[in-house]
């Protein structure tokens, strides 16, 4: 019956950990997967993960700046070939930022911004954003619309001004500006039907090169996988450029942070992490299980301990029924000697000498006596008796001796 209800909890166990890993597995989509972020370390539909793979494979070097954009000059300095992405920055860059993005612009380091998320940084090269409704798909200058097309919701126009001041920190006594540099040259790579540009690439007077790409949503995995995005983009950076520096720090990945947080972040978002809480789950269930009593418990008989008096009568019994009438007397023998020791631990050697010399140091007739009898016993063969008569003489010695 016992055994029966074992196996019945096991089989409810095992269907509740069914049931717990189904709903565990249709729960919402990870953060990975609905994160909006345009960041290259993120695989999901709104992630850039995609451009950085595709580069990388094409023999571009990818690097992730994980700092403020002040430390991005010292990153960047005296490489060449270098391209600077801003793709849509999470954390909108401020004027103050962008500013100093701009001053890395240079004959060996380039530019490209996406996204509103840049708004500050294209205003500092002369643009501004303008929304469209309905989405409308973009080609490149004078090609025919196809099924790939990419749709935008976004098209550039340039600004009036030649520099751009945020007063908005004026509490904090400083004012961030930009002046937008003189450009030589004006590139439309994308368009709307209409002519609106939707990417843009400007060359400098002595500064190197910036692409503009208004609509964020281009530069997304989604829209490289399933539109004409991928090669637009790719193609304004494979054989152009060597190594690709990817602004991280504004989408969150700052170079901070404990290693808690992390492991912490990695166990809920990543499907490794919840096959371990789902383990460790296992685990409860299992201890639960197995530590479970089920039905009243067992009733042991405890079997009673033989007292020393049964002891002797069986070792007695033996010995005689083995005739072992010499081991018996000398081991009576054997334990005098040890009551009569200094030490009281048992000796191996052999009995005979310690008796002659208990005889020569015995000084009462009864115990001398009694050793002799002893000596004789231990010397020849003994019988029944003759074990009686080692016990009644082992007897007498040690109550004369331990007076």
């Amino acid at each position: 019956m016992r055994l029966r209800y074992s196996l019945l909890a096991w089989v409810i166990a095992l269907a509740l950990l069914g049931v717990l890993a189904a709903v565990l597995g249709s729960r919402r989509a990870r953060p990975a997967d609905t994160d909006p972020r345009r960041s290259t370390t993120l695989s999901g539909p709104a992630g850039a993960r995609g451009l950085a793979d595709a580069l990388q494979r094409l023999g571009v070097t990818v690097e992730r700046f994980r700092d403020r954009p002040g430390q991005l000059a010292g990153d960047v300095e005296g490489i060449d070939s270098t391209l600077v992405l801003e793709l849509d920055p999470s954390q909108p860059l401020s004027l103050w930022e962008a500013a100093e993005v701009q001053d890395v612009v240079g004959p060996a380091t380039h530019l490209l911004a996406a996204g509103d998320g840049a708004g500050w940084l294209f205003r500092c090269f002369g643009y501004q954003f303008e929304p469209v409704a309905p989405p409308t798909p973009a080609t490149r200058p004078g090609a025919a619309a196809g099924p790939r097309d990419p749709a935008v919701t976004v098209v550039l126009r340039p600004t009036e001004g030649m520099a751009e001041v945020d007063s908005s920190r004026m509490g904090d006594a400083t004012v961030a500006a930009c002046d937008v540099p003189p450009v030589v040259r004006v590139d439309t790579v994308l368009a709307t039907p209409e002519g609106e540009a939707v990417i843009l690439r400007l060359t400098l007077r002595n500064r190197g090169r910036v692409i503009l790409v208004a609509d964020g949503s281009l530069v997304e995995n989604k829209s490289l996988r399933e539109t004409a995005a991928g090669e637009i983009v790719l193609g304004l950076i494979v054989g152009r450029y060597r190594r690709v520096v990817v602004d991280e720090y504004h989408h969150g990945f700052q170079a901070v942070g404990s290693l808690s947080t992390v492991a912490w972040q990695w166990l809920w978002a990543s499907p490794w992490g919840w096959g371990l809480w789902q383990l460790g789950l296992v685990g409860v269930v299992a201890l639960a299980v197995a530590g479970l009593r089920l039905g009243p418990p067992l009733r042991l008989s405890r079997g009673q301990r033989r007292s020393s008096t049964e002891h002797v009568d069986a070792l007695a019994a033996a010995l005689a029924a083995a005739r072992g009438h010499d081991v018996a007397v000398r081991l009576m023998v054997q334990g005098l000697r040890r009551r009569l020791s200094r030490t009281g631990t048992p000796m191996r050697t052999a009995v005979e000498p310690w008796l002659a010399h208990l005889a020569a140091t015995t000084q009462t007739a009864a115990t001398l006596e009694a050793v002799h009898s002893l000596q004789a016993l231990t010397s020849g063969p003994v019988s029944g008796d003759g074990v009686l008569r080692a016990a009644n003489a082992v007897e007498d010695v040690w109550q004369d001796l331990s007076r």
